[in-house]
């Protein structure tokens, strides 16, 4: 008798099991129909009169470095998107400038690290006996710095990056759960179908979805391309990572250093877009690189939707603005850094 109960039990349970399973693969069918935005949410156009209204201030020698606000810069580091790769660069370029050697001490200014710590109650306002104008952190989108930068990462790679940062790093071995990881497809397929609002404590790591859009404060449904404009000062795919931090440095600084200058190279500066490289913390696989099956491309699309908007505005902006940039500086910005 207790074993016919037990076998009752345990025929509900697949039953059970296997009408959800039935029930998320036809949800996973509907969603991906409808993940790839309408085609109208891409025609709202960039405004070049955001671009070129920032950019006569810098040419007029307006430069919110210099001024009295008092949280003039914020470098908005999504993590996972080469931001230990931007913050020396800057620095780099920074003091490597011609222009900034010039400066007296008194008046030499730097952007400083806060790696994640909070921005809301305290900024550091120096390091190393230089005033700090600019600040990074792992923080979310603020609107009270006067200006804003930050890079997205393709969806895609941006996942897997997650994914392996909390599998494979030797870094953060306390800090992100590597024992408590599932295989890949296992933590896609959780989060595909996760309910809102559930923590990523569950595996001690990211909660992958719509992670860039998240942190932003984008909202597709709401935001047009125009508006994500006026949020930032900068925001650039990071394909085109060294560009982008010329044109952040020229907005920072208010002038362009040497290595991101290849007017006389001409063509030659249109190869391929900058990448970082550097940060790999110890991983072995990487989002640019891994191979994924088709079924684990479809999970990380339903995990992506306004990601996939946000980077596909921040490539079209970014374009606009380094074609504008150019124009106005009548300079060539390198798709990759000079080397001396």
């Amino acid at each position: 008798m207790r074993t016919k109960s037990l076998l009752a039990v345990t025929f509900v349970a697949l039953s059970s099991t296997f009408l959800w399973l039935k029930t998320s693969s036809n949800q996973m069918e509907r969603e991906l129909s409808n993940h790839i935005p309408n085609s109208i949410d891409y025609e709202r156009g960039v405004d070049s009169g955001i671009i070129l209204e920032r950019l006569l201030r810098i040419k007029a020698g307006n430069i919110d470095s210099l001024d009295t606000h008092p949280f003039p810069h914020f470098m908005m580091h999504i993590p996972k998107t080469g931001g230990y790769y931007v913050h020396p660069k800057i620095s780099t370029l920074l003091f490597n400038s011609p222009k900034y050697q010039a400066l007296r001490p008194d008046e030499r200014f730097r952007l400083c690290q806060l790696a994640n710590g909070h921005v809301d109650g305290y900024l550091m306002e120096s390091y190393k006996g230089v005033n700090c104008t600019a600040w990074m952190s792992e923080r979310p989108y603020l609107n009270r710095p006067k200006n804003v930068y930050t890079i997205i990462r393709n969806p895609r790679e941006h996942v897997l990056s997650q994914y392996f940062m909390c599998t494979e790093s030797k870094e953060h071995p306390i800090n992100y759960g590597k024992h408590k990881m599932p295989s890949l497809q296992d933590w896609l397929f959780f989060w595909a179908y996760a309910k809102e609002g559930r923590s990523p404590i569950d595996f001690g790591c990211f909660d992958p979805r719509n992670f860039a859009s998240a942190y932003s404060k984008f909202r597709p449904e709401l935001d047009t391309i125009s508006d994500l404009q006026k949020k930032f000062t900068v925001i650039a795919p990071m394909d085109e990572m060294d560009a982008a931090i010329c044109v952040i440095f020229l907005h920072y600084t208010g002038w362009i250093p040497p290595p991101c200058n290849c007017t006389l190279d001409g063509a030659l500066s249109r190869g391929e877009g900058g990448h970082h490289g550097g940060e790999d913390h110890g991983v072995k696989h990487h989002g640019s690189s891994f191979n994924t099956t088709t079924y684990q491309n479809e999970l990380i699309d339903l995990l992506t939707q306004k990601d996939q908007i946000l980077y596909k505005y921040a490539k079209e902006i970014f374009q606009q603005q380094k074609r504008l940039t150019e124009e106005m500086f009548e300079v060539v910005i390198c798709s990759k850094f000079k080397k001396k």
